[in-house]
């Protein structure tokens, strides 16, 4: 087949029947035809493939993780929104390859980590769940190789053109103090751009069927990491608190009328549709402090939820003969690796008000170096000691200064990692079958 520009789409008919083999395999067992289908092409991207398989397996790793209905509709709606993601990817990782930027597997370790924490699992039991539902854990792993490269691309490639004078903090610093007592928002994105004003109309339907995916119950932050083309997508699209003047015009009328928890309707921006949810407000102060941080260090011993009382008393034992002589966090580190699971070690600075109550109330309270009792969560039992504790100080004016840096950089370098994309796609020869 002879390669052709991205912009030029499939035939409807070639379209129609990789929905069909998508959904087919959905609610069907795999049998040899399936597989051969499964091996199909879906695009060809700078001669890199895409097969019917690889999109198969994200569009059920986005139906899983957000927890919309497994069946072939949510697959038809799905399945072309995903395929350009995957495309996207593509392009990102070979963009890497070019500068030569490697993702070690370090890094996949740490992503697999932060995604199970997110969907509040063990990584073992993300996997698990992943798999139970027919989806590897490459899947998952090509999505985050791909977001970790682009977001060191794009810094290497334009952090130089972007600068940031002492007149910008000082006029963001004086638009603060006299904005000081307006509310703040605290806020989430979902971001949709299009490369090219026929795109619009188009990228606002995608916008507007995920909507009615999250007003059927899928989750926010998971359609962002797997939608948003905005930096926030790592982190579900978290936005800081914010104040209204530091919005575009256009989506500052919506936020003030919206309450938290609710989710706006599809929002026009130049280049783009953006999707937000309103997750809290702050009035009549300035930007809420921050909690107290801990930096913790766990004995993890793995345990089932319907364990035994008898088996639940020796596990919580064992873990507190374990650590009971450890006074401070390398003896207790020594003794999780020795005896504890793999899950045992460093957890790193946590916020207490992200720990689960349980946890935070007893955390609070202890001492630095000090091994807690034991504690039974729904699947295993630990030992939490508090290796140092940071308590939340005013921001000097240096503090201040510096985030705000990163605030606007942060604004500049995201408008350049669309150009970045559209540039990549503009170049690229892609074939989509």
């Amino acid at each position: 087949m002879t390669r052709v520009p991205f912009k030029i789409a499939c035939p409807a008919i070639h379209v129609l029947l990789l929905l069909g083999i998508l959904a087919y395999g959905l609610i069907t067992k795999p049998t040899v035809s399936h597989a051969q289908e499964s091996l199909r092409i879906a695009a060809i991207v700078n001669d890199d493939v895409i097969s019917a398989f690889d999109l198969h397996s994200r569009t059920l790793l986005i139906i899983t993780l957000s927890e919309l209905p497994r069946n072939q509709q949510t697959v038809e709606r799905l399945a072309p929104q995903v395929l350009r993601l995957l495309i996207d990817e593509k392009l990102k990782l070979q963009e890497a390859t070019r500068l030569g930027i490697e993702v070690t597997q370090a890094d996949l370790d740490g992503a697999l980590v932060m995604s199970a924490r997110r969907n509040k699992m063990t990584p073992e039991r993300l996997v698990e769940t992943l798999e139970s539902q027919g989806i590897g854990v490459e899947t998952l792993l090509f999505q985050a190789k791909a977001e970790i490269a682009w977001s060191r691309i794009v810094p290497l490639k334009y952090g130089s053109n972007v600068e940031i004078s002492v007149e910008d903090i000082a006029a963001e610093q004086a638009k603060a103090k006299e904005l000081q007592n307006q509310p703040m928002f605290l806020l989430s994105e979902i971001v949709l751009p299009f490369d090219n004003p026929s795109k619009s109309q188009e990228v606002r339907q995608q916008a507007q069927q995920l909507i009615k995916e999250m007003l059927n119950g899928a989750s926010f932050a998971s359609l962002a990491r797997a939608f948003s083309e905005a930096p926030t997508a790592n982190n579900g699209g978290a936005i800081d608190w914010i104040r209204l003047d530091q919005l575009p015009e256009a989506i500052a009328q919506i936020v003030r009328t919206m309450r938290p928890g609710q989710v706006s309707t599809e929002i026009s921006i130049p280049g783009a549709y953006i999707i937000i949810n309103l997750r809290d407000i702050q009035t009549g102060s300035s930007e809420p402090q921050q909690s107290i941080v801990v930096d913790l260090n766990q004995f993890h011993l793995p345990l089932p939820s319907d364990a035994s009382q008898e088996t639940v008393n020796s596990y919580m034992d064992t873990a507190a003969l374990r650590t009971r002589d450890t006074s401070d966090c390398e003896a207790f580190s020594d003794v999780a690796k020795q005896f504890g699971s793999p899950l045992s070690g460093r957890l790193g600075e946590i916020e207490l008000t992200k720990l689960p109550n349980e946890l935070s109330v007893i955390v609070s309270g202890q001492r630095i170096g000090t091994p807690s009792p034991p504690i039974r969560t729904d699947d295993a039992v630990v030992v939490l000691m508090v290796c140092n504790r940071i308590e939340p100080e005013t921001p000097s004016d240096a503090a201040e200064k510096k985030k705000i840096e990163r605030r606007l950089f942060g604004q500049r370098i995201a408008v350049y990692a669309r150009q970045a994309l559209r540039d990549l796609r503009r170049a690229a020869y892609i074939e989509v079958r």
